[in-house]
């Protein structure tokens, strides 16, 4: 589509996908498609909006920690054993994810587009 070519959308996913701190975040940014829908753009713009403030109120926690486990979760889902590192990658991402909802949750009336 010749706006998204104008507009430099692929750059800007581009760019979007290198400020994730995970390699689940940079997938998600990399597969983000374009809505048309001018109701729902607003809303997303309202919504990015509220993200952008709640990022510049206070600085959240990290989720680096945070790997993609589907791999683990799909062996022990199969009942395989789950490894060492596999067990301490798992511990790592539910800290910081608990970390990630206490910030969260003290926010929760200021920034309810988030939840």
């Amino acid at each position: 589509m010749h706006a998204l070519k104008v507009l430099e959308y692929e750059t800007v996913r581009e760019r979007l996908r290198e400020h994730c701190e995970t390699a689940l975040g940079a997938a998600s940014a990399a597969s983000i498609k374009p809505e048309m829908k001018s109701d729902l753009v607003w809303a997303l713009l309202e919504e990015t909006g509220e993200a952008h403030r709640a990022l510049a109120d206070v600085t959240p926690p990290s989720l680096g920690a945070a790997r993609d486990l589907s791999g683990a979760v799909k062996k022990a889902s199969k009942g395989g054993l789950l490894g060492g590192e596999e067990l301490y990658d798992i511990g790592n991402a539910v800290a910081a994810m608990r970390s990630m909802r206490s910030y969260l949750q003290v926010k929760r009336n200021d920034y309810a587009r988030l939840w």
